[in-house]
């Protein structure tokens, strides 16, 4: 992983050191005791800290939490969003989310940890977050961090939303933000590709093709039918509604928070984590864990893709310890200019897609599925052609066979 940034060095290393902060052993005693400070000086600053989560209940929210609960057990309390969705308020829903087998090493050695948790009923979408007033006035007095994670990530959604989401709903926590007496730290998570337009990303925030405030007010006033016509002449080169919203959130925030302790880490693809506590635990079939999933069932064989470009995965644990570390720099050295760093992959050690997929396909057949369909195998490529020739072939016909054979034996297609 690369992050680069402001004095990215001290960065790296406390990030080390955080990661290293449950366990591992080094021939070098010097380097040791230097991954003990970087650990202790990480941790001893959220000691006595009370945290806010928006996006808890998410994939990163929840390593965020377990994260900050086992190399931070100072933490006094963490506060976190949480909608009523599906019949379930808040309370049920936070123990819902505690019932991970993530949080089962928690549970096992620090049971009393997990009481630190609790849920504030809200809505981002919603003005004043649909945060009670008792609840605004609490968290105004005694936040210390807050962690914005909550956004939409589907490349397909509708503008309309997505800028309810993305932008307005960061609009909605920063004046919450502006009111606390205590604040230290405000990191919003973005992504890497809110600028794909630009051949080259620097740790700045760039000014999108139109206004945040003239967007908001289109979506406002516009039916969304309208908007939806309007959708890719507004997005422009940008590849999604995503995408453009993320950079839209951005100047936002650079013009709106002046004096704001705020840090924006952008991450690229977040994949499953690559350590503790529970290596390669990831809980959704987005992006490339969806693909992974379906070929190594059998059923993902052919995919229009570049398989030589580079393959900008970033392990989830790696992007929560940049986010721990980032609101640990920030509040101890408070300084005047916005932070940002990108974590991606860089041009240090990188893998192209084609590598990426080569591993995939190697562990696969190592460690198969149960319930495969077809051998794991397939290919990727940049020809459009080629790809629909695999695709009726070795996607549509076997499918329709299949379906065939299913529906002939009395059971239900697929």
């Amino acid at each position: 992983m690369v992050i680069d940034g402001p004095s990215s060095s001290s960065i790296m290393a406390a990030i080390q050191a955080t990661s290293n902060s449950t366990s591992s052993t080094t021939s070098s005693s010097n380097h040791h005791r230097q991954h003990r400070i970087g650990t202790s000086s990480v941790s001893e600053f959220y000691e006595g800290k009370t945290v806010f989560i928006t996006g808890g209940t998410g994939f990163m929210g929840k390593v965020l939490l377990e994260k900050l609960l086992r190399s931070c057990p100072g933490v006094s309390k963490i506060y976190l969003l949480i909608r009523p969705m599906k019949g379930q308020d808040a309370h049920e829903r936070l123990q819902q989310l505690l019932s991970s087998p993530l949080f089962d090493p928690l549970r096992k050695e620090r049971p009393q940890d997990l009481r630190k948790v609790l849920p504030i009923e809200g809505d981002i979408t919603q003005p004043e977050l649909a945060i009670t007033a008792s609840d605004r006035a609490m968290l105004e007095r005694s936040v210390n961090v807050v962690f914005h994670s909550a956004a939409t990530v589907k490349f397909d959604e509708k503008l309309k939303l997505s800028v309810t989401i993305n932008l307005l709903g960061t609009r909605r926590l920063v004046e919450l933000c502006k009111r606390m007496d205590h604040l230290e730290a405000l990191i919003h998570v973005s992504t890497a590709y809110c600028n794909c337009d630009r051949t080259e990303v620097t740790e700045v925030v760039y000014s999108p093709p139109m206004d945040p405030e003239r967007v908001t007010t289109l979506v406002d006033c516009l039916d969304e039918p309208l908007v939806d016509q309007l959708t890719p002449s507004l997005v422009g080169n940008r590849p999604n509604t995503y995408t453009f919203t993320k950079a839209l959130t951005e100047c936002w925030l650079r013009e709106h928070c002046e004096g704001l302790p705020l840090v924006i880490v952008r991450p690229s693809i977040v994949l499953s984590s690559a350590g503790g506590p529970m290596k390669g635990w990831v809980d959704n079939w987005n992006g490339p864990t969806g693909i992974i999933a379906a070929a190594g069932k059998g059923l993902f064989r052919s995919m229009v893709c570049d398989p030589n470009k580079t393959a900008d995965l970033v392990p989830v644990d790696m992007v929560i310890n940049l986010m721990i570390v980032s609101a640990w720099r920030v509040g101890t050295t408070k300084p005047k200019e916005l932070q940002i760093y990108n974590c991606v992959t860089g041009q240090r050690k990188p893998i192209t897609w084609q590598q990426f997929i080569d591993l995939c396909f190697k562990y696969m057949r190592k460690h198969p599925f149960s319930d495969v369909f077809w051998y794991p195998n397939g290919s990727v490529s940049s020809n459009r052609t080629l790809n629909t020739f695999n695709w009726i072939f070795l996607h549509w016909i076997p499918a329709h066979i299949i379906d065939s054979f299913v529906w002939l034996t009395g059971g239900r297609p697929i």
